[in-house]
């Protein structure tokens, strides 16, 4: 390739030019000069605010494209200059040189890009120059939630795979918080290559300006913003929702060590708090954006503004209750619970001791010291027993406990928590650390070999004295079921403080 420099004069100036343009051409002696890159843009006006490097250099170098995205908004700031009583005439020079630079090299390209866009179209090879940096766009597909994600353009480049098909990649950014920070994360949505033309709207990725309802999408996309906001900005306390959608679930431990994720659809109620599945999850796949330390935005309690609201994450970490699995939830699909208030009224329950659980369980809460021991932190949580046969309302009637006091329902059998004592004794931590913390109803169905009287079993009786151990310093309530309460270890009737037979 041969290169040449091409100087454009500024308007009515006899002194040398303020901008001087070196083009890199296909041919030397082509009338057609095609400019592959722009090696250098001399600038007085631009030298005046570009900062030097860390070598004292000032790198004045950019793409072709990024003048061509810059056209618009150098036409209205050269425009806005002329209106002013003493304009900078230097200034209007270098945007009118830029502009005539940009004419002439992508003259063909404004041409075509403005009959297509006039239709809602774009061909494939004019993708980069629909989507400019700083434009917001869409992208119709979240990978496990199913649900659009609006994000801010930051570029966009051709590539060929492997197979040699194209495609374009677009890279935007969007706003997450890791369960301790927000940070700017990107993604990249890959559009394949395509013949003539097509409905801007048909891309897996659209610049929301072409959405025929566009405002309405723009509303719905800040509102969904502020959803996650005020979700993010009440931890440590999470919220309860009911959910009704797709999300992603952790499925099971891949021989690298990473949780393989699958897409479930549920519905049911679940946790809302990315700060204890970030410290609960471990190493997952699930559809996280790669984020960049380099630009994290401390802090939760931030005031973010209309157009970051807008590619704020369109998902949520947290709980599924019914699942018991850590998982991604869509923020569309999360909706306030509508608590049964009634649900007590149902029940097969003396109505007298119906009110006196109603009162022990409303008034619990984990700071309140009214069953406190001597040793701190020791023998604050609220536990009871309901004891019958099999069918008589046992579980209905801790649901019932729950929906009655607003709480969510944490439901676990002793088949779920096993029988090898390591295992039980770290996940029963677990459990009643995290329902403690989201202020659940624990209840442990057929608890009777955790509450069995100990003996000779050596193997049962590790496993009363680790349940015996972690119920001491529980914090939460807990309701416990049995079929055998006349079997249940003197060492747990202290810890009861009510027992109701079914």
């Amino acid at each position: 390739m041969a290169s040449s420099t091409n100087s454009a004069t500024a308007d009515d100036q006899t002194e040398p030019p303020s901008i001087g343009i070196k083009r890199v051409e296909t041919a030397q002696d082509s009338k057609a000069q095609r400019l592959l890159r722009v090696d250098q843009i001399y600038s007085r006006t631009a030298k005046a605010t570009v900062k030097p490097d860390r070598f004292g250099k000032t790198a004045l170098v950019c793409s072709p494209e990024i003048l061509f995205h810059a056209k618009d908004a150098l036409t209205s700031r050269k425009a806005d200059e002329k209106e002013k009583d003493d304009p900078n005439q230097t200034l209007i020079n270098d945007i009118g040189t830029a502009l005539r630079f940009i004419n002439e090299d992508f003259g063909a390209q404004i041409q075509s890009l403005e009959s297509l866009l006039n239709n809602g179209e774009i061909t494939f090879d004019l993708l980069w120059a629909l989507m400019k940096p700083k434009d917001y766009v869409v992208s119709i597909q979240f990978r496990l939630t199913g649900q659009s994600q609006a994000l801010s353009v930051v570029s966009g480049t051709y590539h060929k795979r492997q197979n040699s098909t194209n495609y374009f990649k677009l890279n935007g950014r969007m706003i997450s918080h890791d369960g301790e920070d927000f940070s700017y994360g990107f993604i990249d949505t890959e559009i394949d290559e395509f013949d003539g033309a097509r409905k801007i709207t048909s891309l897996k990725a659209y610049l929301i300006q072409y959405d025929p309802n566009s405002d309405t999408l723009r509303k719905n996309l800040i509102q969904r913003g502020r959803k996650y906001l005020s979700l993010i900005r009440a931890l440590p306390q999470a919220f309860c929702q009911e959910y009704t959608m797709d999300f992603g679930l952790e499925d099971h431990e891949t021989s690298n060590g990473r949780i393989q994720a699958q897409k479930a659809n549920l519905r049911g109620r679940v946790m809302a708090d990315p700060e204890a599945w970030k410290f609960n999850n471990g190493w997952t796949d699930l559809a996280a954006p790669i984020i960049l330390g380099e630009y994290s935005i401390t802090g939760k309690d931030l005031d973010l503004r209309d157009d970051q609201l807008l590619v704020c994450a369109n998902w949520n970490n947290g709980f599924s209750l019914t699942h018991k699995s850590w998982g991604q939830f869509s923020i569309d699909g999360l909706k306030d619970i509508v608590w049964n208030e009634d649900a007590f009224q149902k029940l097969v329950v003396d109505e007298t001791r119906r009110k006196l659980i109603h009162a022990l369980v409303r008034a619990h809460r984990q700071d309140d010291a009214s069953f406190d021991d001597i040793i701190e932190n020791k023998g604050k949580g609220l536990v009871g027993l309901l004891s019958g046969s099999p069918g008589v309302g046992k579980t209905l009637t801790a649901e019932a406990v729950a929906e009655v006091t607003s709480r969510p329902l944490y439901q676990v059998s002793t088949g779920e928590l096993g029988i090898d004592a390591d295992k039980v004794d770290k996940r029963l931590g677990m459990i009643l650390e995290i329902t403690r913390r989201w202020g659940c109803v624990l209840l442990i169905d057929e608890a009777d070999e955790f509450l069995a009287t100990r003996g000779n079993d050596l193997a049962r009786d590790t496993l009363v004295s680790i349940f015996l151990r972690r119920l001491e310093y529980f914090r939460g309530v807990l309701i416990l079921t049995t079929n055998r309460k006349s079997e249940i270890d003197p060492a747990f009737q202290s810890r009861i403080h009510f027992c109701e037979i079914l």
